[in-house]
């Protein structure tokens, strides 16, 4: 039996509900973001699509058509809850889908800290499926993102994050049970350092940790 899909305002609304129980707002432009990571994610995690309708590339990035038509538009802070259009007090939200709180919950913990800038950079990568739709014939005003390319996109991200979350542990063990040590790691500068496997996925990783840092400390 395949897994339910949601319309994107429920997925939208489960994320503004979470800013506000944060004390945030979110930015439209934040909004139609952080729906198509989850929507990405979810192919990965469960091999289903998270959200019913198609999700699409501008000039400008990514949104997603059913949010727009929703009135989600611009870079101005989301007031309350998106409804259904026609609908006004209906605020469609996800219930009971284990699967897709646990997918929604994972992007909030890790693009919900990042700035605008910093979410769009990364969803404009090079590589990535804003880039292979939009730069293969920028001759038109938008173009949809095939689900076939999130799934392939954010599964790399995951195995990339899980080789360097393994490494990263190692290195924390090692050091915890070094208290004494707080020199400089030694690098033999005569290796010339290869390229990263994906730049952006790199950055993806580098800024989630550094968050998770700042959390930590905080």
């Amino acid at each position: 039996m395949d897994e339910a899909v949601h319309p994107a305002i429920a997925v939208a609304n489960e994320f503004l509900r979470r800013a506000r129980e944060a004390y945030r707002t979110l930015s439209a432009t934040q909004l139609h973001e952080l729906v198509y990571c989850a929507h990405g994610w979810h192919l990965v995690l469960t091999g289903h699509p998270l959200i019913s309708g198609p999700v699409a590339a501008d000039r400008r990035g990514v949104f997603i058509p059913d949010l727009r038509l929703a009135g989600c538009l611009g870079a101005e802070p989301v007031e309350g809850l998106l409804h259904e259009s026609h609908k006004p007090d209906s605020f469609p939200r996800v219930e009971e889908d284990l699967s897709a709180d646990i997918t929604i919950g994972h992007v909030w913990q890790d693009y919900g800290p990042l700035s605008r800038y910093d979410l769009t950079r990364l969803i404009l990568a090079p590589g990535g499926p804003w880039d292979q739709v939009w730069n293969l014939d920028e001759r038109h005003e938008s173009v949809l993102i095939p689900n076939r390319l999130l799934r392939e996109w954010f599964g790399q991200v995951a195995t990339w994050r899980t080789a360097a979350d393994h490494v990263s542990a190692a290195v924390d063990r090692a050091l915890d049970n070094r208290p004494e040590f707080r020199g400089p790691i030694a690098v033999d500068g005569s290796v010339k350092a290869g390229p990263a496997f994906n730049e952006a996925m790199q950055s993806d990783s580098d800024r989630v940790h550094e968050l998770r840092v700042q959390q930590r400390h905080a």
